[in-house]
Formats: C-alpha cells, structure tokens, sequence
C-alpha cells in the first residue's frame, strides 16, 4: 500500500492520495529541500521524500540524507522526523569535512558529565 505525505512547518501530514501529493510537489517545488551544503567536490542534501512511501513498517522513513561526490559518494541515510534530518545532515556535514569536525560535531552533543576524554 503507497501512502502520500506533505510537509508543513516540519511535520510531515498524510493526505489520501497521490494528486494532493502531487498538487503539493508543483506548489512548492524546491518545499521538499531541507538543506544543502558543498566540501570540495562533494555536496550534501537533506530532503523531504514524502510520496510513494510503502507502508511497511513505521514510522515511515519521510526524509533521506545524501551524499554525493568523491570520496563519500553514495552515502545515504534516511529518517522517521524532520529532527532526526537536520541532525544526520549536520552529522553528515561535519563527516565530510574530516576527523577533527566530527570530534568537534560529537563533543558538542555529549552531556557534559559524559564527555569522554
């Protein structure tokens, strides 16, 4: 069974079928682009997928992070809630811009009492 979501404000909401999908996608046609950056030849994009999801299990995978370009091409993830999307791109971000973004990326999500040394 295919099931159709729309994004408002950051809440993805279902709509009963793909023409409303559809209507929305013209209506805002970059509405689905979360965020993009570029690190030398590679570039990132977060975006909202929203149609044509099988419902096989939920909650539904809705947004996808993606990686294209050497070295890192084809790396891709895919999230439940625009949250969870906007942390695996940052996350994403900071892998392309080497090992000490990433420290810095993971220390400043660590609990204080918790930072490992």
């Amino acid at each position: 069974m295919l099931k159709f979501f729309i994004l408002k404000g950051r809440h993805a909401i279902e709509v009963p079928s793909m023409q409303e999908w559809a209507e929305w996608v013209m209506a805002n046609p970059s509405g689905h682009v979360l965020a993009q950056d570029r690190v030398g030849e590679m570039e990132i994009s977060t975006v909202f997928i929203g149609g044509w999801i099988f419902a096989h299990r939920k909650p539904y995978p809705l947004f996808e992070t993606m990686i294209f370009g050497p070295p890192m091409d084809g790396y891709q993830m895919r999230y439940d809630d625009y949250e969870a999307a906007m942390a695996g791109h940052d996350l994403a971000h900071s892998l392309m811009q080497g090992p000490e973004a990433f420290k810095a990326w993971l220390a400043s999500r660590e609990e204080p009492d918790e930072a490992v040394n």
